[in-house]
């Protein structure tokens, strides 16, 4: 006999000390009922020829209604006892979850109740189970009450059970309701098994058990089964898995070839603001760690704030407008012009590795209008959320992406969970319950990113984690339509020269399929730009000097978001502009989404897509809100742009135009003073549009500035952003490329050594200039000295070295000041080398 402890020994050898039996005094698992229940009544989504519930308890109990519960749905009045057939059948929403129910159960489900005729508007519902008295025996001091229990939390609703010795007065063993002192802690608890110790008092021969719940109205359900009355504590078992949601089958992919990777989450119907309001170490530690950047998404009619088109718009790097999906039937999809970006990887090289994984069905399968990442993906795992509920596929999601992405060697990954867009439907995103799914939802990242650390060639990879959403939730849950909170979306991103802390208001949801593609460096035709694009937009240089609202009464106090303030060098001319309207939008304003789509939502304004953080706005139809008299005419004026005489000049911004009646915008450049000349005229919608116009310089010319006149009534608006001006020589040359080398003068440790910085001078079309001298200053060469001169002369291959003599340095630098050449400009705008380093 093998020995396991001291304590068996003693009991096997001695019989002094034996394990407590268990006595069970009482079990009832509602299945004596079967031949009781019945066809539906009421129930408009059950089969008429499948029985399933009934009213009548098992014998020795009791149902109790409070006297005031209105009448709803006859089947869910008070506690019903029914079959998970049945039940499913009325409604999903996690009701199969109870996977610890078996034959008959009995469920409270005023969810259901309030399907019919609203009784929630008349009161609340409020309904005990009592259980048959159980015979307790003489001397017993405590009892276990045990019973699966499967509970979702919503709003007020409550639930309780109590226990009463010999008819006393109840004595509650177990709260479940909204507040964190609650068992559930204001969340659901799902297919759980409670077993409850019970002081009992002396001399009791006999113990009720009750289950109330109360002061629900459309709200969620209860149901519980299979309950033990015991002097011993109740075992718990594992719950059974659902059928079908074990371990997902993962194929072999192909072995990955880069050491740069990308890793991007996808969290549904998930709000930021939650998000830090949730306990999420993980994704709260992306943040600290790296960027994280709010934005605003579009609404109607350029597409609903759905999951079809924010998803499209977040794995394919375009709007809407470009993708074709405004809504979830998928009707107008244009993948094939702008697949996702796992899609154009594997069409840049295919070699790379990728992977996708995700439960809402149309992302990574063919079902319901998808596939939105296309079968071209090397390995893509779709499951079905919607039919077999997000908190179970969800787990799995995780599970597979883990055991993929640590055991095999994809390049580049997309993992997707559903569960936060259903919680917040289901019971809104600013319940305890949603805080509770984004918690569970970022513990799947967690487990991700530790499979990810734990891959063997970890250390010697450059992981890129991105995170994003395609859409948010308005207060009480919903989305598609244009409320703010709809409309909120995010980025966040870790990796390599991300900068920790970083908080970013000029970054869209486009832009992480941009930031993707850029780190495993495939080039792409995006509306999206990678997370490393230098700003050059004026207009953001005003976020610091943003205001709050001054007449605007739609918009919330504390919102910061106009300035009539331009940036340096700009101005507005509003010497022809009417009196009095509306402050904000008075003559031309600068404005961010957040403000100017509050003003006044659903005119089109939240398709202003193209523009980002700060624009400039001229809104006739806002200004005109108040008394005002005269004409809205306004003048946005550019500083003078240097240019090339004889050159031509390319001017490029975002228009979002919407016309009405005899409204006008107009662009016009001038040169050096002169007179304006209109080189585009909008008197036509144009939403979200690139616009591009070129003219020629004229010759003697050195400055040219840019006019934006807005001329309306209470029309319209135009919005302008990202204004960028360049002019270049009709034959110009640029500096395009350097090499460097060394060579030791003397022996030993500061002895002098020669520096060559060997720079290349290319025409405006490639090819090598000869005869172009090359000048610009080395950096103290020597410890103590001057800046010492630097120049060259172009040979046919267009290069040239600059040298210099450098004593007690490891590294010296050159610094470039200008090329001249007979007959070519030097094109600064051109240069990609502007100075050299040589190091030692």
């Amino acid at each position: 006999m093998r020995i396991i402890n001291g304590l068996a020994l003693l009991s096997m050898a001695t019989g002094l000390i034996s394990p407590a039996v268990a006595t069970q005094l009482h079990a009832e698992n509602f299945d004596q009922l079967e031949s009781a229940l019945t066809a539906k009544v009421d129930e408009p989504n059950i089969p008429a020829d499948l029985k399933g519930f009934t009213h009548t308890p098992p014998e020795g109990w009791s149902v109790d209604l409070a006297p005031a519960m209105p009448k709803g749905m006859t089947e869910w009045q008070g506690w019903s006892f029914t079959t998970l057939p049945f039940w499913t059948a009325a409604d999903g929403q996690d009701r199969a979850n109870f996977t610890r129910a078996k034959g008959v159960l009995a469920v409270a489900d005023p969810d259901e109740w309030d399907d019919k005729d609203g009784p929630a508007a008349k009161g609340v519902f409020d309904s005990t189970l009592t259980s048959k008295p159980v015979a307790l025996p003489s001397g017993l001091s405590q009892v276990h009450i045990g019973f699966a229990s499967h509970y979702r939390q919503d709003g007020p609703q409550k639930a309780q059970v109590t226990v009463s010795f010999d008819g006393g007065a109840p004595a509650t063993i177990l709260t479940l309701g909204p507040d964190a002192t609650d068992a559930n802690k204001g969340a659901d608890a799902e297919n759980e098994y409670y077993s409850l110790p019970v002081a009992v008092p002396a001399g009791a021969t006999s113990v009720k058990v009750a289950w109330r719940l109360y002061d629900a109205g459309n709200n969620w359900y209860w149901a519980v089964d299979d309950l033990k009355v015991s002097d011993q504590p109740i075992p718990i078992e594992p719950a059974p898995p659902l059928p079908g949601t074990g371990p997902v089958e993962l194929p072999q992919g192909p072995n990955g070839t880069r050491t740069t990777k990308v890793l991007v989450f996808g969290m549904d119907g998930t709000r930021l603001d939650k998000v830090q309001a949730a306990d999420a170490p993980n994704l709260k530690a992306i943040m600290a760690n790296g960027l994280t950047a709010p934005s605003m998404l579009y609404a109607q009619p350029m597409a609903a704030t759905s999951s079809g088109p924010g998803w499209s718009t977040l794995t394919h790097g375009v709007w809407p407008d470009k993708h074709g999906v405004k809504d979830n039937s998928f009707t107008g999809k244009n993948y094939e012009k702008y697949p996702d970006f796992l899609t154009l990887m594997e069409k840049a090289d295919p070699k790379i590795s990728t992977f996708a994984a995700a439960d809402w069905e149309p992302i990574a399968s063919s079902l319901a209008g998808g596939p939105i990442i296309s079968d071209k993906v090397d390995v893509r795992v779709g499951l079905e959320g919607d039919s077999k509920g997000y908190r179970l596929e969800d787990a799995r999601i995780a599970d597979a992406a883990s055991r993929y992405l640590g055991q095999q060697n994809p390049d580049a990954a997309f993992v997707y969970f559903g569960e936060p867009d259903i919680t917040a439907h289901e019971v809104g995103p600013d319940s305890p319950t949603y805080l509770a799914t984004l918690s569970r939802v970022d513990g799947y990242i967690g487990q991700v990113l530790q499979a990810v650390r734990n891959r063997p060639t970890y250390a010697q990879e450059d992981w890129l984690i991105l995170a994003g959403t395609d859409h948010g939730h308005k207060a009480g849950g919903g989305h598609g339509g244009n409320d703010p909170f709809e409309r909120a979306t995010f980025v966040l991103a870790q990796g390599k020269g991300i900068p920790a802390g970083t908080v970013r208001t000029d970054v869209k949801l486009v832009d992480l399929a941009a930031a993707a593609l850029k780190h495993l460096n495939v080039r792409a035709d995006l509306d999206g730009r990678a997370l490393d694009t230098v700003n050059k937009d004026a207009f953001d240089t005003l976020r610091p000097q943003l205001g709050e609202r001054v007449d605007e009464s739609g918009i919330p106090a504390g919102v910061k978001g106009f300035t009539h303030t331009p940036p340096t060098g700009w101005s507005v001319d509003n010497s022809a502009m009417g009196a009095g309207g509306v402050t904000e939008w008075r003559g031309w304003s600068f404005a961010t989404d957040e403000f100017w789509t509050r003003a006044e939502r659903g005119n089109q304004r939240e398709s202003n897509v193209r523009s980002r953080d700060v624009f400039a706005v001229a809104d006739s139809d806002e200004w005109a809100d108040k008394p005002f008299t005269g004409t809205f005419d306004s003048t946005l004026v550019s500083p003078a742009y240097t240019v090339y005489a004889g050159g031509k000049l390319t001017l490029d911004y975002v228009s979002h135009y919407r016309q009405d009646r005899a409204q006008k915008g107009e662009v016009s450049v001038s040169f050096d003073g002169g007179a304006p000349v209109v080189v585009k005229t909008h008197d036509t919608d144009g939403v979200a549009v690139r616009e591009h116009a070129e003219l020629a310089v004229p010759k003697g010319a050195k400055q040219a500035q840019v006019r934006f006149r807005y001329v309306g009534d209470n029309d319209w608006y135009w919005a302008v952003d990202d204004v960028q001006v360049a002019s270049r020589p009709l034959k110009g040359l640029s500096v395009t490329g350097a090499t460097t080398r060394s060579v030791q003068i003397g022996a030993g440790a500061g002895k002098a050594w020669q520096a060559y910085a060997d720079v290349t001078v290319t025409d405006l079309d490639g090819r090598p200039v000869h005869g172009a001298l090359v000048q610009g200053s080395w950096l103290k060469p020597t410890p103590g000295s001057a800046d010492l001169p630097a120049a060259c002369w172009t040979g046919n291959d267009g290069r040239c070295s600059l040298t210099v003599t450098a004593v007690g340095k490891d590294a010296v630098t050159v610094k470039l000041s200008g090329v001249r050449h007979a007959s070519l400009t030097h094109y600064r705008e051109g240069d990609t080398v502007t100075e050299v380093t040589v190091t030692k």
